[in-house]
């Protein structure tokens, strides 16, 4: 094997998976840059962009993630997420919609805990729109 499988999970279906020349990661202490061969870990996620090179292409491809978490071993790099998308998923109106009433709920949050949900889900809607 020459490529590090890619597989992006949610709780509804296995969105992706694809044979990558290299994935970089929204790891939650930075960026994680994985290629074949890379060390055994698990670590958490933050809400933003994957980026997935393929063959020769220069270009990555990319899609936005919320927070999860990532099992990597020497040729598999498997993500773990309740919600991922890819640029095209929500128009670019839907999108200023959301971020709008999340930032308003965002204010107006009551702890802590409900406060970090909402942050959470912000940061996966502006990740898909720096895509879009």
């Amino acid at each position: 094997m020459s490529e590090l499988k890619l597989s992006i999970v949610t709780p509804e279906s296995k969105l992706l998976e694809v044979d990558c020349t290299q994935v970089n990661l929204p790891g939650s202490e930075g960026v994680l840059g994985v290629l074949l061969g890379h060390m055994n870990l698990v670590s958490s996620l933050k809400p933003g962009v994957v980026e997935y090179f393929q063959g020769s292409d220069a270009k990555p491809k990319v899609l936005a993630i919320s927070a999860g978490f990532v099992e990597i071993s020497h040729t598999n790099c498997v993500v773990l997420v309740e919600h991922a998308a890819f640029s095209n998923t929500y128009s670019h109106e839907d999108l200023a919609t959301n971020i709008s009433k999340l930032e308003a709920r965002l204010e107006s949050a009551e702890s802590e805990h409900e406060a970090s949900k909402i942050d959470g889900e912000l940061g996966y809607y502006k990740a898909i729109k720096s895509i879009a």
